[in-house]
């Protein structure tokens, strides 16, 4: 797989602009900002959340 990588511009692409299924790694940040909201923590409500 590493050489197809290396010899093909296009394998490379696709490979580049794959996707996470995992998330983006902030996920534990918004759900502390909406739990300390939703508790009147803080009095500004976090940023809506789209995965798209």
């Amino acid at each position: 797989m590493a050489n197809e990588l290396l010899d093909s511009p296009e394998a490379y692409a696709k490979m580049a602009k794959a996707v996470n299924p995992y998330g983006d790694g902030h996920a534990c940040a918004r759900i502390t900002q909406a739990i300390e909201w939703y508790f009147g923590r803080t009095a500004e409500r976090p940023a809506d959340f789209c995965t798209e």
